[in-house]
């Protein structure tokens, strides 16, 4: 035996601009919207109905002209969607207040969906473009050109959903101009221009009325009051992050609260013409939470031209009124049922706080990334994680796929250098390079309260030198879709993972000066005194203005180190720490060279705390800044050469105090500095 069937819903697509019922194979919206109505499966393939609810679509873009009657009534449920408001047009007449019908009408048992569609230059008592007594859904629809003595655009007396839409050059010869709401009628991200009746020129309510996130713009009262809104008959109009300017009243306000309850939170109401003030409160105000009123009437929290740019194309659905640099009602706004995006679907706030009004100013600050947990050095094994702080919140979407996602482990490289010792790899955008090697990332959290993203890795990092890429260049971002440093480069961190480096027991700091002002002979340099080039590793000291190529020093039998022939280079002396590794790596210069002239370290003594010390090497700075400086007796190495392991450390030696009488220098020079940076 069968089991009861589902109801069918049906899919009709009219293929003809034609205001007919087709015998001819064709399907006309009255054809469609007859046949779902009656659940008429009898019709042709593309306009038979089901037994559910039924959905109409376009097959092309039209402009349907009615023939001397309105639609027929929504008895059922149907979803109209069109090829968007520009596309699809649904006319009584091809020009305004012509005809003598309007163009939709939902009964009490009705439920219409109306998405992408134009209704415009319908006629009637009630509702000009729509009348309703059931429940209507509008959506990124238009209602334009539209006249009635009650509710030009739209007239409702059930449930009415507008959204995403346009009410414009609507009018009214009594009261709602764009609309006209008798029960209960919820309005969002839309935006009402230019419609006009004797009172509510853009809408009249006496029920239920919610309004958010929209823009009520040039609607007047030609008689009356209300000019925007007219509240009265004991109705509720609550307004929620709502502009309302150039409203125009002859005698009333821009908001006239005539015998209703009125809420305002976040609302704007400026710029209103005629002998009208911006809002009028004859009944109760309920709710009066950081609006913006610019003649101060109904008590708002600030007063003032809110400066307000013209209505256009700001992005979204919509047309809006943006806030120009230097509006106070930027920023001025509560949090408290603030809605989670403007009237452009932007992400509110946008700045810790929601703006006033409809639109919200977005950030056009690019995050950048504050900090790192990362060190500049480490002895093995490295980290297995660290963490990222931004300067500002970004975008953690759903999942850690999406190419902009702060939780994106492609949006993150940790990678080491090779054999050439050299970061071939550039940017994130280029990818990994040369013999670069990339350390798996295996996840990445994000906590928004702190900015912060933490990064985990497959595993410790071995010995090694490293660059951390937080992605710019391919990006994330901010909610406001701000990329990281404007998506123009990548934040990088520099840092090494080191064994431990023992310090050879020395006898003696080495001899660093000869006598000033005279010159010394010096031998030639006997091969077990040869220097070691290193490469392109050099030290800079900005405060001393020194640059001076850094050579490697072979330590003696006699633990010492024969620095004779050092000139204007730094030596490294070997047994300590190799620069920039983790540990103490000790260089030496002089303070006078054989010629009796200054040498590199002729002001070593005047380095002062903070002052900072480069080690240039293969590109990159190693930037240490200075902790402690002192002068020792030649023979006391314990502080020269002191194991550290707990970072890189850099220790400078020359020689200070020059006695003429046995033409020696008393005491060494000592100053050392931490690794706090590199780039």
């Amino acid at each position: 035996m069968l089991g009861v069937q589902p109801a069918r819903a049906a899919g009709l697509v009219v293929n003809s601009a034609a205001d007919t019922i087709a015998s001819d194979g064709f399907c006309t919206l009255r054809e469609a919207i007859t046949n779902a109505n009656a659940d008429d499966q009898s019709g042709s393939t593309d306009c038979a109905a089901g037994s559910g609810a039924d959905a109409i679509t376009f097959a092309a873009d039209y402009t349907i002209t009615l023939v001397g009657s309105q639609l027929p009534d929504i008895t059922s449920e149907i979803t109209i969607t069109g090829n968007g408001a520009a596309n699809t047009i649904i006319q009584a007449n091809a020009a305004p207040n012509v005809a003598t019908y309007r163009v939709l009408e939902i009964d009490a048992a009705g439920n219409l969906t109306l998405d992408g569609v134009t209704v415009r230059n319908g006629k009637a008592t009630f509702g000009g473009g729509i009348f309703n007594d059931g429940t209507a859904t509008i959506t990124a629809s238009t209602l334009s050109g539209n006249a009635a003595n009650y509710g030009g655009g739209i007239e409702n007396w059930g449930t009415a959903t507008i959204s995403a839409s346009t009410l414009s050059g609507n009018t009214a010869d009594y009261s709602g101009g764009g609309i006209y709401n008798g029960r209960t009628a919820t309005i969002s991200a839309s935006t009402l221009s230019g419609n006009t009746a004797d009172s509510g020129g853009g809408i009249s309510n006496r029920a239920s009325l919610s309004v958010a996130n929209s823009t009520l713009v040039g609607n007047s009262a030609t008689a009356g009051g209300g000019g925007a809104i007219l509240s009265g008959n004991s109705g509720t109009a609550t307004l929620t992050n709502v502009t309302i300017s150039g409203s125009s009243s002859a005698s009333q306000a821009a908001v006239w609260n005539q015998s209703g309850t009125l809420h305002l939170t976040n609302t704007i109401i400026a710029n209103s013409t005629g002998a009208a003030t911006d809002c009028k409160n004859d009944g109760m105000l309920g709710t009066n939470a950081n609006n913006l009123v610019e003649d101060n009437t109904c008590s708002p929290t600030l007063s003032g031209d809110p400066m307000l740019g013209a209505l256009a194309n700001n992005g979204g659905a919509t047309q809006t009124l943006a806030l120009l640099a230097g509006s106070p009602a930027i920023d001025a706004g509560t949090n408290v049922g603030c809605p989670a995006t403007d009237q452009r679907g932007m992400t509110r706030p946008q700045n810790g706080t929601c703006d006033i009004g409809a639109y919200e100013v977005l950030d056009i600050t690019p995050p950048t990334v504050v900090t790192t947990s990362l060190l500049a050095s480490y002895t093995a094994p490295g980290p297995n994680n660290f963490t990222v702080t931004f300067s500002e919140n970004v975008a953690d979407y759903a999942g850690n796929a999406n190419p902009n996602d702060v939780t994106n482990p492609l949006n993150y490289m940790v990678v080491e250098d090779g054999a050439d010792s050299v970061f071939n790899t550039v940017s994130c955008a280029g990818g990994l390079a040369g013999d670069d090697t990339q350390a798996t990332i295996t996840g990445v959290t994000y906590n928004a309260a702190l900015y912060t993203s933490t990064v985990t890795l497959s595993a410790a990092l071995p010995v090694g030198a490293y660059r951390l890429f937080v992605c710019g260049t391919t990006s994330i971002e901010d909610p406001s879709f701000n990329e990281l440093n404007g998506g123009l480069s990548d934040y990088t961190f520099n840092f090494v993972v080191a064994v431990p480096a023992s310090v050879t027991n020395a006898s003696s700091l080495p001899k660093t000066g000869f006598a000033p002002n005279k010159i010394t002979t010096l031998p030639a340099q006997p091969a077990e005194f040869a220097y070691s080039a290193m490469g392109d590793l050099w030290l800079e000291i900005p405060a001393l203005k020194v640059k001076s190529t850094i050579v490697g020093v072979p330590q003696a039998k006699d633990k010492t180190w024969n620095v004779d022939w050092l000139g204007n280079n730094a030596g490294w002396l070997n047994g300590s720490a190799f620069p920039t590794w983790n540990g103490n790596s000790v260089l030496t210069a002089h303070v006078t060279n054989a010629d009796g002239l200054a040498g590199p370290f002729a002001n070593l003594k005047e380095l002062k705390y903070g002052d900072r010390i480069i080690v240039h090497l293969f590109g990159q700075q190693y930037i240490y800044e200075v902790r402690e400086t002192r002068v020792e007796r030649p023979y006391a190495t314990s502080y020269a050469f002191k194991s550290l392991q707990d970072h890189a450390y850099l220790t400078l030696i020359t020689c200070q105090g020059y006695n003429a009488s046995d033409d020696s220098y008393a005491y060494r020079r000592i100053v050392r500095a931490v690794l706090v940076e590199v780039k």
